[in-house]
């Protein structure tokens, strides 16, 4: 539960540095964030660490398209403990609504 609550004021703190005319690249914030999860999971109790934890990031690209500008490429990655590695999920310009699939 700790763990959770860290996540989430660590990235409150670390992107509320940008500046108001600047954007922050997904892919980037993702790669250079997850080793702080890591660490941060290393020093949790070992009850916390049994539980496990997963962490979801996504984000639009400020300059990368789909396919057109008025689609902006999406970032989604997925980070399990306690490596945190960042997995992402493909997300394409086609998706079938039946199925509920992206990509």
């Amino acid at each position: 539960m700790q763990l959770g609550l860290w996540v989430i004021e660590d990235l409150v703190a670390a992107l509320g540095r940008q500046a108001a005319d600047r954007a922050w690249i997904p892919d980037r914030v993702i790669w250079r964030w997850y080793r702080r999860a890591r660490r941060a999971f290393a020093g949790t109790p070992s009850e916390e660490q049994a539980l496990g934890s997963s962490v979801m990031l996504f984000g639009v690209s400020p300059s990368g398209y789909l396919v057109l500008p008025m689609f902006p490429r999406p970032a989604v990655a997925v980070l399990h403990s306690p490596g945190f590695e960042p997995t992402f999920v493909e997300v394409s310009s086609t998706s079938d609504p039946e199925s509920g699939s992206v990509g």
